[in-house]
């Protein structure tokens, strides 16, 4: 008796005629997103506006897994909700995260502190989200193998941008935020990674100045204010 089948691959770099790499910057769909059969899953706007090309799923399910070895979208057929997605990079690097009880993260909770006396403020230069927990300096190459499980609920410091495969991993695996002081800032990276993150993420990331000392964060209790830009030190 044949298998059932549990997933399918939907291309997407081949009929847009794409680096299979590239296909984030034309996808409408996240990674845990529910999907029917018609909802657009990537865009390719022609040149002027015209001639453009929209691919649409050809089945119900969940988008699973974003293959960006191969161009395809992975969707799990069917409408129960994977514990924890995952997501490919270009070096088919396949993230797998050890099943957990899924949390529940807000995307709009304000934390209060108890006393603004308690705490020093920096101004960021850009910003996304919320999130509260201890710092982790990433001291060397910040890459995917820097994020580790024992980073859950605490904020990542680093020097440098992360992908955003990288962002995913985070997410996935329960990181609070990441806040970056790098010389490098892509703006139309950044607004990506806005759009991207908003109302389909838990994770907090915030952009400081370069000159930014993130040594004396690690193990520190903060708190990412994306919306106004700020980031909240405890001084106790």
């Amino acid at each position: 008796m044949a298998s059932e089948v549990t997933e399918i691959a939907v291309a997407i770099a081949q009929p847009l005629k794409v680096e299979t790499g590239q296909i984030l910057e034309y996808l409408k769909v996240h990674i845990g997103d529910v999907v029917t059969k018609q909802t657009v899953l990537a865009v390719k706007k022609g040149l002027f506006g015209l001639g453009g090309m929209e691919l649409k799923s050809p089945v119900e399910g969940i988008v699973h897994n974003i293959d960006l070895e191969n161009g395809v979208l992975i969707i799990n057929l069917g409408s129960e909700k994977p514990i924890l997605p995952v997501i490919a990079n270009q070096k088919k690097e396949i993230i797998t995260i050890n099943p957990k009880p899924e949390k529940k993260h807000p995307t709009t909770i304000k934390y209060k502190r108890t006393a603004a006396s308690q705490y020093e403020t920096i101004e960021a230069i850009f910003g996304c989200g919320v999130a509260k927990g201890n710092g982790w300096l990433v001291e060397y190459n910040f890459d995917s193998n820097s994020i580790l499980p024992e980073m859950e609920e605490r904020i990542i410091l680093a020097t440098s941008m992360p992908t955003l495969a990288m962002i995913y991993k985070a997410s996935a695996i329960g990181v609070a935020g990441i806040v970056v002081a790098s010389k490098q800032v892509d703006a139309k990276f950044l607004q990506s990674v806005k759009q991207d993150l908003q109302g389909k993420s838990h994770l907090g990331f915030l952009v400081l100045p370069a000159t930014t000392n993130l040594t004396t964060l690690h193990g520190v209790l903060i708190e990412i204010d994306g919306e106004n830009k700020k980031l909240f030190v405890d001084k106790k």
